[in-house]
């Protein structure tokens, strides 16, 4: 679907297919017309990137995750046993854990804040580990526990989960076939790092008097992700009303979002752990 001529009050213009917004442009104003132009491609690159949200309103953020397995002891079934129905053994259940989210940019250009990385740990403790981020289907996994662990010039969101120790799935997860994970989560907005104003992409929707300010620019950021804007690459950093954040589930999915993470051995793992939160690391089994 190609950036087509459109008109609106009198004024010639562009837009992305059939519907999209019409940027207009005054006629012999060459740079004028060169900046409707990119909005309307623009508007073109936020439909078909999707941001990242369905249409039930959830983000979704991949991740390659730190994944170890937990050695089981009683305090982590006391903490299993409040969700389940029937008591269980440290036979019925594979425990582990991920680091699930931080707060380094990742590969779509964005990060989380720390206080948001807290509020999804305060949040996610018994909701659902998925596949995919299917919700239709059943979970695998339940966890039992989050929290943040700070270190020097990184923050990570570190997720306990359980599953049946009878699932295919545990052993898959065992023999680090199945390693990146994916937060679905709720928050309130991204504010670009260049302009500071909200980043919506999908603000080209609204009509003109939507879009402006009391100053007659727009409330929205026109900048795009990962673009090159004289020499400072457009990046987007999630806050705003912490009470609107929630995480809502942890997914195992087939290909991470950030950067430099990477499933590691229990031992490894635990020692890139223990150098964020400054303690002695455990001694591996």
């Amino acid at each position: 679907m190609p950036v087509q001529d459109c008109e609106s009050d009198g004024k010639p213009g562009y837009r992305w297919g059939d519907e999209g917004k019409c940027y207009t442009y005054t006629p012999g104003d060459e740079e004028n017309r060169q900046e409707a132009r990119r909005r309307a491609e623009e508007q073109g690159a936020a439909i078909h990137a999707g941001d990242g949200m369905d249409g039930d309103g959830i983000y979704r953020k991949s991740f390659p995750t730190q994944q170890k397995r937990l050695n089981i002891d009683d305090s982590i079934i006391a903490r299993i046993n409040q969700y389940a129905v029937m008591p269980v053994t440290a036979e019925d259940v594979f425990v582990g854990q991920m680091a699930l989210a931080n707060d380094q940019l990742d590969r779509s250009f964005e990060r989380f804040i720390p206080a948001m990385l807290q509020r999804f740990a305060d949040t996610l403790s018994g909701k659902s580990v998925l596949t995919s981020h299917n919700y239709y289907n059943l979970p695998v996994g339940r966890i039992f526990d989050a929290n943040v662990a700070a270190g020097e010039g990184r923050t990570d969101l570190v997720v306990s989960y359980y599953v049946d120790a009878q699932d295919p799935i545990a052993d898959r997860i065992a023999k680090g076939i199945i390693k990146d994970v994916s937060i679905g989560f709720i928050a309130d907005m991204r504010t670009c790092d260049l302009c500071g104003k909200e980043y919506n992409p999908w603000s080209w929707w609204y009509d003109d008097n939507d879009e402006k300010d009391e100053h007659g620019d727009s409330r929205y950021c026109i900048h795009q992700p990962g673009r090159d804007y004289n020499g400072q690459i457009a990046t987007f950093t999630w806050g705003g009303d912490l009470a609107k954040a929630e995480g809502l589930e942890a997914s195992f999915v087939w290909l991470g979002c950030q950067r430099g993470a990477q499933t590691m051995t229990t031992e490894l793992l635990a020692r890139k752990v223990a150098a964020l939160i400054n303690r002695p690391p455990p001694r591996a089994a």
